[in-house]
């Protein structure tokens, strides 16, 4: 092609607006796709539009694309099929159902990488927590600050009595004097409802009759802020009356009220892995990380409100 038509070729591009299509190219060059589907439970939970911005972050570094997908237990098979015919290079999936064996076997027949962060079936990039050290962080200040009785409000639907943060739970609410077992572990209807709305709803029952506990554990931010709100609204005190406990770290704790004292990690490193094994960038491996446990106001201090560490 001489320069001229190449010239006239680029200002009827320009004019007419037209955009490469980067997918069909790659496809037509038999390449890998450079999408990536993010799959969600509970849009309404802002932990995940944190770990979307994380992810849409690295992929940028990588040449490739997030793509964010809203699902449940009854539409999760029919997104499955939606990401399959778009040909991404891999799925994330933060629900917390499986996929059926006859997805599974579609996603693998199309190569594509998958991954269900936290639960470890059928996954071969690992993004392991460990929550004991935070947890036991956590333990240690709430009975200080004169805590006796405990519980966790695990709030799925799935009774996941081996996950790490309820067998963290158990082991160091025994450790420091709490008479904790598997009777003050509360599972819901997460993810039917939404995170604040299940939070909402048991601790509406827990707490409707009176303090039956004075420091509650929730599985992630959101649930402890409907936790908060019936706490609050049965009479008591948060943190006078009963101290709350969330998991996730989300930018909103520090602007709650009261503060919400959590449990988190870095995202951009739990992104940063996530999008480099879907990239094709990482083989069969994991990644591990120590949680930290950022003390703030939803939890009864027994000293000055500085003393221990304080999270940003």
């Amino acid at each position: 092609m001489c320069i001229r038509d190449r010239e006239k070729i680029e200002r009827i591009v320009a004019e007419s607006g037209y955009t490469r299509n980067v997918l069909a190219a790659n496809l037509a060059k038999n390449k890998r796709s450079t999408a990536i589907a993010m799959l969600v439970p509970d849009m309404t939970n802002y932990y995940y539009m944190q770990m979307f911005n994380e992810m849409v972050s690295c992929a940028r570094k990588y040449g490739h694309t997030i793509s964010i997908y809203s699902i449940s237990t009854e539409t999760l098979d029919q997104v499955i099929d939606e990401v399959v015919s778009y040909r991404v290079c891999g799925i994330i999936n933060f629900g917390l159902d499986s996929i059926s064996e006859e997805s599974l076997k579609k996603v693998q027949s199309a190569d594509i990488r998958i991954v269900y962060p936290g639960w470890p079936e059928a996954e071969k990039y690992r993004f392991v927590i460990h929550y004991d050290a935070a947890i036991r962080e956590a333990m240690g200040l709430l009975r200080e600050g004169g805590c006796r009785s405990i519980c966790f409000h695990f709030g799925t639907k799935r009774k996941l009595f081996q996950d790490g943060r309820i067998k963290a739970f158990l082991r160091y609410g025994r450790e420091y004097g709490f008479d904790v077992s598997e009777k003050d572990i509360f599972f819901g209807e997460y993810t039917d409802r939404s995170a604040v709305e299940e939070g909402y709803a048991t601790a509406k029952k827990l707490f409707g009759d009176g303090k039956r506990y004075d420091a509650m554990f929730c599985l992630n931010d959101m649930m402890a802020y409907g936790a908060i709100r019936a706490i609050k609204e049965c009479g008591l005190r948060v943190p006078a009356d009963v101290s709350v406990v969330g998991f996730d770290n989300v930018l909103l704790d520090q602007y709650f009220t009261p503060a919400i004292s959590t449990i988190g990690i870095p995202l951009a490193e739990e992104a940063d892995g996530y999008v480099r094994y879907c990239a094709g960038m990482g083989e069969e491996s994991q990644r591990k990380v120590e949680a930290v446990f950022f003390n703030r106001d939803s939890i009864r201090k027994a000293c000055a409100p500085d003393a221990g560490r304080r999270g940003k």
